[in-house]
């Protein structure tokens, strides 16, 4: 259960919503053409997202969550058996990698592998078998002769791009895939593959309106930016903003001279968090739902929004808090692990950070992440209100 940092986190993938926004408003007026090429026209990769926790595991057998190294020998993570994750061979996973992209030998230093480990029973996990399964979607290299690497992997048919001076990022498409089932490892399910990420859209519709899924992450490739991942989530999943970028993104689209499938696509993403009529989640939690809504809606009527740097904690922000407070707990393992160790005051002190970091996350301004200010003494408070009666509950 040790809480010391790994150098290997894996990077935040892009909200679908923020991110495609802010290539509408870039080309909508003055260069249609590639805003056309990008969404229509460019084949990327998709798979489902997921409603899991991020797992990894490197070429030794070490274990990370999302930030943290598990202690050697640990069985279960959020009481869910760890055995798929201990099956998987990492070291023929390299093997793979390096055959596959002729790297030689001793280039490769390290693998991690990174994948969504299924610890939860939502959806119809169940009912599909794939509770405690680990679905692998990326990996990490670090690698001598960074640009020659990188040169042959992208060769090789690998969604590849550097992470920092000695290390490569590996995302999920279709050769990765490929990889993975040879290594005899388990993936998330294909959504779409040398699509256009319009037709991915559109062809996902239905799934994603009617919560069958938690999204879909895509793997998208550009001239200016190289690959890079984006997730795209349903309504169910409360997301900052992504109602009024989807909504913005829209307006903007239907107001311009642009192809009917790309208007197709937008109206497919705003409908998904608009129209509710099909959403099971959404219906039956109907209550919930609207007081999220309501809280947007008194959101979106502030005059200002005023950044962290201000120290000033909005009514938005509370709400942010309080979900990120059970969003991060995935982060780590159970509360009660932590309990039977005695390590319950290290693991708030470690849940407080990573709730203010989710805060800075969502409000994309990590200024003052670090500061001992108001901010952090009411996620202090919050998350001592939320842990402490469950340690009590737990006798």
């Amino acid at each position: 259960m040790s809480l010391s940092k790994h150098t290997y986190q894996w990077d935040h993938t892009e909200n679908a919503y923020k991110f495609f926004l802010r290539l509408v408003r870039k080309y909508v007026a003055d260069d249609k053409e590639k805003l056309h090429k990008f969404f229509l026209h460019s084949p990327c990769f998709a798979t489902e997202k997921y409603d899991g926790t991020n797992i990894a595991k490197d070429d030794q057998g070490r274990i990370y969550s999302r930030r943290h190294l598990l202690d050697d020998g640990q069985q279960e993570f959020l009481e869910t058996s760890l055995e798929k994750v201990y099956e998987a061979d990492i070291v023929k996973f390299r093997s793979l990698i390096t055959e596959v992209a002729d790297l030689g030998e001793n280039v490769v230093r390290k693998c991690i592998v990174y994948g969504e480990f299924m610890c939860n029973e939502t959806y119809d996990y169940n009912k599909r078998g794939i509770v405690g399964d680990w679905n692998v979607f990326g990996a990490i290299l670090e690698v001598e002769y960074l640009e020659e690497t990188l040169v042959k992997l992208l060769e090789s048919g690998f969604a590849a791009a550097k992470k920092t001076n000695s290390q490569i990022n590996i995302f999920a498409n279709e050769k990765l895939i490929e990889v993975v089932k040879d290594a005899n490892m388990n993936v998330p399910e294909k959504r779409g593959d040398k699509e256009s990420i319009g037709n991915i859209i559109i062809k996902n519709r239905d799934n994603m309106k009617k919560g069958d899924i938690e999204g879909i992450v895509l793997t998208i490739h550009d001239d200016a930016f190289g690959f890079l991942v984006v997730k795209w989530k349903g309504a169910h999943k409360f997301q900052l903003g992504s109602k009024q970028n989807a909504m913005t993104a829209y307006d903007l689209i239907q107001n311009s001279e642009v192809d009917e499938n790309l208007k197709r696509s937008f109206e497919t993403m705003r409908d998904v968090l608009t129209d509710r009529s099909e959403n099971i989640h959404l219906i039956k939690r109907d209550h919930r739902h609207k007081l999220y809504m309501d809280k947007i809606a008194e959101y979106q009527k502030e005059k200002t929004i005023r950044k962290l740097r201000s120290k000033y904690l909005s009514n938005m922000d509370k709400e942010i808090i309080h979900h990120g407070i059970f969003h991060s707990q995935r982060k780590f393992d159970s509360l009660r692990m932590y309990v039977s160790a005695g390590r319950l005051e290290e693991y708030i002190n470690a849940l407080i950070r990573e709730v203010r970091v989710h805060l800075a996350e969502e409000k994309g301004n990590f200024h003052g992440v670090d500061d001992d200010d108001n901010i952090l003494a009411f996620i202090q408070y919050k998350v001592n209100a939320i842990v402490r009666p469950k340690v009590a509950a737990l006798g």
